[in-house]
């Protein structure tokens, strides 16, 4: 089968092959790499990305079909709450349940979970962010919460930036990734050095960072 696809060219060595959410192909190749040998490293991965793009399509089914409604349960800290109409103006966290305003479509529903999510990591980042900063002796100059889907954390100098959809995770997920991001304004890589501090303070870190590759499927599979 013949797949069109776009390239970008860097001063990279290999060929590499990304089928991208919507479905379309993209190759990353060397700069002097020519179209031919590219054609023929697509023609070679046809199963590769035949399997890729079947896995995207559906995908885009599972997040057409995530529909948010009173009966709906999300993850909050690592549970699946349940959404209860009440009688109130702002989605609120209260007893295990997301209590919601009543007569709210689906997409309203969801932009009011979304404001209950980003105020809840505001407020819970802040307070374990200044507590680790405190044990590693450090001191970020800015926090900033995002709404980065495929980065949980990042830390840029003595800047720490943390997606609000950390809260869906449990709360020791979150700290491993607090931890992780303060470590980088120690250490700027990922050496021996930088694990082992990060162990220092979060000794299950290897069974925390796994986890959070279980909120990536989640993240995926719902239309956030």
């Amino acid at each position: 089968m013949k797949y069109t696809y776009t390239i970008k060219r860097s001063k990279r060595k290999t060929i590499s092959l990304t089928v991208k959410p919507d479905c379309t192909l993209e190759v990353r190749a060397p700069l002097t790499t020519s179209r031919q040998r590219i054609d023929e490293f697509v023609s070679a991965n046809s199963i590769w990305i035949e399997k890729n793009i079947f896995k995207m399509q559906q995908l885009a089914k599972e997040k057409q079909s995530f529909i948010l409604d009173y009966s709906s349960k999300v993850h909050f800290f690592g549970i699946r709450l349940p959404i209860e109409k009440t009688q109130i103006r702002k989605a609120k966290l209260e007893d295990n349940r997301i209590l919601m305003p009543p007569d709210l479509d689906s997409d309203s529903i969801r932009q009011h979970l979304v404001a209950l999510y980003k105020d809840t990591a505001r407020q819970y980042i802040s307070t374990r962010l200044l507590f680790f900063s405190q044990k590693l002796g450090i001191n970020p100059s800015k926090l900033m919460i995002t709404s980065a889907k495929t980065n949980w954390g990042s830390c840029t100098a003595d800047r720490v930036h943390f997606s609000w959809h950390l809260i869906m995770a449990e709360k020791e997920v979150i700290d491993y990734v607090i931890i992780h991001e303060l470590t980088h304004i120690i250490h700027h890589n990922h050496s021996p050095y930088f694990w082992a501090e990060v162990a220092r303070h979060c000794p299950d870190y290897k069974i925390l960072r796994a986890r959070l590759k279980y909120y990536s499927d989640v993240l995926n599979k719902e239309n956030w």
